[in-house]
């Protein structure tokens, strides 16, 4: 995925590599700028971002490098306000998936 795992000297902290989750900036939302999303098994998830997006006048349609910072940011942060998790929410609940599962393994 897009995963790194760091210690922060309270046990591991997860979080992402942003040119492994943007590859081509010159890639709209629409095209698949947020390679995660791509994948088939995350394609409500991919919905739910472009819904979320238009409802913040969040153009879909425009290369990623040319939204605003802020806009990019919202994107990854997330708005709970809109109960839009963006991508760090994605890859938190994905890194406790995987938490979850390699616990089960070694149980």
């Amino acid at each position: 995925m897009a995963l790194v795992r760091a210690c922060q000297g309270f046990g591991n902290t997860i979080d992402f590599d942003l040119n492994l989750v943007v590859p081509d900036a010159s890639k709209s939302l629409d095209e698949g700028a947020i390679e995660p999303w791509t994948k088939p098994r995350y394609k409500a998830l991919l919905q739910d971002m472009k819904k979320w997006a238009r409802s913040q006048e969040i153009p879909t349609n425009v290369a990623w490098r040319h939204l605003t910072a802020e806009q990019r940011k919202l994107i990854l942060e997330g708005d709970p306000e809109n109960d839009f998790d963006g991508v760090k929410g994605f890859f938190h609940v994905a890194g406790a998936q995987e938490v979850q599962i390699a616990r089960a393994r070694f149980s």
